[in-house]
C-alpha cells in the first residue's frame, strides 16, 4: 500500500484496488503569507486490503459545503512549508493503523492497536494456560479473565495506585528498570464451584534484615 508508484505492476496485483483522498480531511495543514490553513494535498493511494480503502476514501469537505473553508496556497510556501505537507497527518496514518488491525482480525489474528489499548489483558484467549499458584490445577480462562479485570478494577478506581506509562520514561526518571510483576491466580472454591482469584504482586523491594541475637 501506498502512494502511486510503478502503478501498473501492482495493479495487475490480485485484490489490489485504488482510491483518492485529499489530506485535508485528515488535518493537514501549513501557513502560508495569509495564515494557517488546511492542506488539500489530492493523493492517490494502492491497496489490496478492503478496510484500508474504505478509511481513506475521504475528500475535501469543500466539494460539498457552500461555505468553505481556505485552503493553503502551495505556491506561496517556502522550503520549509513544504516540508511540513510531505508528512502524514497523525488522523491519517491512524486511519491506515485502524484499517490494517480490522483486516487482519478478518483474515488472520491482530492484537490491540495503539488506541485501543489492552493494557489489563483480560480476554480469556490470552490465558488458556494459566495453572493455580498452590495446587497447579489448570484454571478456566474465563474466569482468569474475569479475576484479573476485578484486581485492576480495584488498584485502579478503589486504591489509585495504578496508571499507564512507558517504560523508557521510567528509566529517564530513575534511572532503572520498572519493578518486576507477577500474577498470582488461585482457586479458593473448588471444581465444582470454583472461585478463581487473581493478585498482581510486585518484587520485593527491601531485603529483611535478620534480627540480632543479644549473647
Amino acid at each position: 500500500m501506498g502512494p502511486m508508484d510503478g502503478e501498473g505492476e501492482v495493479l495487475d496485483m490480485e485484490g489490489v484496488v485504488t482510491v483518492d483522498c485529499d489530506q485535508c480531511a485528515f488535518g493537514l495543514w501549513c501557513t502560508d503569507c495569509l495564515g494557517e490553513a488546511l492542506v488539500k494535498k489530492p493523493t492517490k493511494w494502492m491497496t489490496n486490503a478492503k478496510e484500508i480503502a474504505a478509511r481513506l476514501d475521504r475528500k475535501c469537505v469543500n466539494e460539498k459545503k457552500e461555505e468553505k473553508h481556505r485552503l493553503c496556497d502551495l505556491l506561496k510556501l517556502d522550503k520549509k512549508g513544504m516540508r511540513v505537507i510531505e508528512r502524514y497527518p497523525v488522523a491519517l496514518v491512524n486511519a491506515v493503523l485502524k484499517g490494517l488491525r480490522t483486516e487482519l482480525n478478518s483474515t488472520l489474528e491482530a492484537g490491540s492497536h495503539v488506541d485501543e489499548p489492552d493494557v489489563w489483558q483480560t480476554h480469556p484467549e490470552y490465558y488458556e494456560n494459566i495453572y493455580d499458584a498452590n495446587s497447579g490445577t489448570k484454571l478456566d480462562a474465563g474466569l482468569v479473565a474475569k479475576g484479573r479485570e476485578a484486581e485492576m478494577d480495584f488498584l485502579q478506581n478503589d486504591l489509585g495506585a495504578w496508571s499507564y506509562d512507558k517504560i523508557e520514561n521510567c528509566v529517564q526518571e530513575t534511572g532503572k528498570q520498572p519493578i518486576p510483576m507477577t500474577w498470582v491466580d488461585i482457586n479458593k472454591g473448588d471444581d465444582m464451584r470454583p472461585n478463581v482469584r487473581c493478585r498482581l504482586c510486585v518484587q520485593e523491594t527491601r531485603s529483611r534484615r535478620r534480627p540480632r541475637m543479644r549473647r
